[in-house]
């Protein structure tokens, strides 16, 4: 989000959802993207323990989707020789 604007009022819905519900996350990125219906959603990622939020608002600030992915590759130990 640039910091050089005032946030809308649907974005500090969301950065007021994010601060209650992450309170250790990184507020990385708020995207608005029309949908082809015409329809405002806002991506958002967010940051929090070796993992990435990607996180859809509608345009009255309420989570339609929420998916997790890791920030960190797995290791898999059995690929190390052994000393």
């Amino acid at each position: 989000m640039d910091e050089s604007r005032k946030s809308t009022p649907v974005e500090r819905k969301i950065i007021d959802y994010i601060r209650n519900d992450f309170k250790e996350g990184f507020l990385m990125e708020i995207k608005r993207i029309s949908e082809s219906g015409g329809q405002n959603v806002y991506h958002v990622e967010v940051s929090q323990d070796n993992n990435l939020y990607n996180l859809d608002f509608n345009a009255n600030g309420v989570l339609i989707k929420s998916e997790i992915e890791p920030t960190y590759l797995a290791s898999n130990h059995d690929d190390y020789p052994e000393l």
